[in-house]
């Protein structure tokens, strides 16, 4: 797999015996025919899969994939897959087939890594549905170590006997008919990619379509940030033709992120960019604004808001916006300046 070779697999309800030219698997079972069962799965085809495993002769399930999450599992065919041997079984079916594999226990290392993967997934799930609270009740790190060994203790014990996986394919879209994840493009896809999502989030600005704006800047920001990693780590020469423009880009795109989160006043989001581009660049007027117009339309810190306005009409004071909405900031404190005076009066006298 991997170079958009295909096999062909029996597709008929029924045991297969599997033939000795490196099939991975010891039984295939298929338990209902797919739709479409003359169609062949290759390498670059994206597959969305539910399974449920267990050790033969056991009852208790390792991994059910329903029971992690609502999405079906999805795998890029030829992407280099952790556990090669079940997308080699993913390569055997058909759409809409569902069918009982049982591969020899040299799987198990490579299965035991995704299901750890998957479990640790939906936990960090479930917590930030909880609001970021562990919600197994632990508290110390000795704790979790102790829950996550113990979590794993059914993983660490399968080692020894073959898995029993049964298998559903839900969906197949074929290669070059889905929209890629971030890592399976090249530097050069990814640069692009970057001024892409730049020039889509502007036309959507224009539109006042802040919320769709705000996510087509935030993949590009993804995809800059992944660019300067990269960079850092010397995986990616920084003179390759085009990443300096798309690392140049950082800024204006926090902005612009910046500016989506004051229009669908999401405040903190807009402070916790804006205080990023300020470190970067700390006498950036624009994020200096927009750092102290969030604050104030928030109705908090409105000192914190005083002081960036202040600063920003400092480095721009021709900018007749920033005035303006300095002069706001100004009444909103001395209002309360009044009323504080006012509920106080007489209390130490």
């Amino acid at each position: 797999t991997g170079q958009g070779s295909a096999r062909t697999y029996g597709a008929m309800k029924g045991t297969e015996e599997p033939s000795s030219d490196g099939v991975a698997w010891v039984t295939k079972e298929v338990l209902e025919v797919g739709k479409h069962h003359s169609t062949t799965l290759i390498a670059g085809d994206s597959v969305s899969v539910h399974f449920v495993a267990r050790s033969v002769g056991h009852d208790a399930v390792l991994l059910d994939t329903r029971a992690l999450c609502t999405d079906p599992f999805e795998l890029r065919l030829g992407k280099a897959f952790v556990v090669p041997e079940l997308e080699q079984a993913v390569e055997s079916m058909s759409p809409g087939q569902k069918a009982r594999f049982v591969f020899r226990k040299d799987i198990m290392p490579s299965f035991s890594q995704l299901a750890t993967v998957l479990r640790r997934t939906h936990k960090q799930a479930a917590t930030d549905a909880c609001g970021g609270g562990d919600p197994t009740g632990g508290h110390s790190c000795c704790a979790h170590a102790m829950k996550d060994d113990k979590e794993t203790k059914d993983l660490r014990d399968a080692l020894e006997f073959n898995l029993q996986v049964d298998l559903e394919i839900v969906e197949v879209k074929a290669g070059g008919t889905y929209t890629r994840d971030t890592w399976e493009l090249t530097w050069a896809e990814k640069v692009q990619a970057v001024l892409d999502h730049k020039s889509v989030g502007n036309a959507a600005v224009g539109r006042k379509e802040y919320g769709s704006a705000a996510t087509q800047y935030e993949q590009a920001i993804g995809l800059v940030e992944s660019l300067r990693l990269a960079c850092k780590t010397e995986e990616l020469d920084l003179t390759a033709a085009g990443v300096r423009p798309a690392l140049d880009e950082h800024v204006p795109l926090l902005l612009n992120y910046t500016l989506c989160m004051l229009k669908l006043k999401k405040y903190s989001s807009a402070v916790e960019h804006a205080t990023t581009i300020l470190r970067i660049d700390p006498t950036n007027v624009k994020a200096l604004f927009r750092r102290g117009q969030s604050h104030l339309d928030r109705g908090r810190d409105i000192d914190l808001a005083l002081a960036d306005l202040e600063r920003a009409h400092e480095l721009q004071p021709d900018n007749g916006t920033i005035h303006t909405v300095l002069q706001r900031c100004q009444k909103v404190l001395a209002t309360a300046a009044k009323q504080d005076k006012k509920q106080y009066a007489g209390m130490f006298d």
